[in-house]
């Protein structure tokens, strides 16, 4: 792997879905390629590295890719990088079963969060065990009519922000279920 790219893209489909030993296995290798870039990127002096995960509820939801991920995470924001985690299941990041610790810490230790609309039970579920603010629960409740729009929450702070997304483009992002 070129660690001296711009971009770099892993990509790791079904590894969570796979055996859970199988995708583990998937998730530690490609875990261990970031951490190589990382050090890469801290060793050329940079200061901004950026690790997208989409579909975090696949890899949330998978007991030996959860602790991977969340100590991930951790060594990403200790490399001053940036992690990201997109999920469409507030289920997967507040799971009660033993051992899903690690992705309500992933919730708690994140500076920032971005929270689009979402079903009823997401939202109290965020309102509960995310311990979000009762106006900012109604806030979101309310985005499922208002189209492309999203409540960031940066540092504990909480502001509304409109996505100005051109016509053409919104059918290609388009979500099933909420209708937005």
């Amino acid at each position: 792997m070129d660690f001296t790219a711009p971009l770099i893209v892993v990509h790791v489909a079904d590894a969570a879905d796979a055996d859970d030993r199988l995708g583990a296995l998937k998730m530690a290798l490609d875990g261990a390629a970031v951490r190589e870039m990382l050090e890469a990127e801290r060793d050329r002096g940079r200061r901004y590295t950026a690790v997208y995960f989409e579909e975090g509820q696949r890899l949330l939801e998978n007991p030996h890719a959860r602790r991977f991920v969340a100590d991930l995470f951790t060594a990403i924001r200790k490399r001053n990088g940036l992690a990201m985690l997109a999920t469409n299941s507030t289920r997967a990041l507040f799971a009660a079963e033993a051992g899903v610790a690690a992705a309500g810490d992933m919730w708690q230790n994140a500076r920032g969060k971005v929270l689009l609309a979402m079903a009823r039970e997401a939202v109290e579920d965020v309102r509960r065990q995310g311990k979000v603010p009762e106006e900012v629960a109604r806030l979101i409740e309310g985005l499922r009519l208002a189209g492309h729009v999203a409540v960031l929450e940066w540092d504990g702070r909480y502001e509304v922000v409109r996505m100005d997304v051109a016509a053409e483009e919104a059918g290609m992002y388009r979500t099933r279920g909420l209708g937005a």
